[in-house]
């Protein structure tokens, strides 16, 4: 799997992003913000599915080629909001994990985040906008795509944009 950003490709280590540990750090610096630091005001959203999937051909082979398997998804993930006078939040993000019952090679990880947020920084002079978002996408169209999330993992790459 192979991680973007601003167009360029990286190589990605399983389970390590700079570009979601630099949000994190952005989104707590930007919490203890006076603006933001009314924790009444926050809207904390989790959330989590699971599901089971059953297939025929878990790497969209070609007739003949296939080979089934039974597939478990879970994806917790939470929405977190804030609007006030000189700010406002909102960060959404969720893990997708899929495990795959006799192809494992299949197995993978990836992560969904939208984040946006601005800061009046000094009233009606200085505002501070921010954004960031990470998504899973199709690495070449040439390759086998699924539909939802059956694309194989070889054909995947994770995404960030930051501005």
């Amino acid at each position: 799997m192979r991680h973007k950003v601003s167009g360029r490709s990286q190589p990605q280590a399983p389970g390590r992003s700079q570009g979601l540990r630099l949000l994190l750090a952005v989104t707590l610096a930007a919490a203890a913000h006076p603006a933001l630091a009314q924790t009444d005001l926050w809207d904390f959203t989790p959330r989590v599915s699971v599901s089971l999937e059953a297939t025929d051909n878990v790497r969209l082979a070609p007739r003949g080629q296939e080979d089934s398997d039974l597939i478990g998804t879970v994806a917790p993930g939470f929405t977190l909001r804030r609007e006030g006078r000189r700010a406002q939040a909102s960060l959404n993000y969720s893990l997708n994990s899929r495990f795959h019952l006799d192809e494992s090679s299949e197995d993978r990880t990836t992560h969904n985040l939208a984040g946006r947020g601005s800061v009046e920084v000094i009233p009606d002079a200085v505002f501070v906008d921010a954004a960031a978002s990470r998504t899973a996408q199709v690495a070449s169209l040439l390759g086998p795509i699924g539909i939802g999330g059956t694309t194989p993992r070889d054909n995947l790459s994770e995404t960030s944009r930051y501005s």
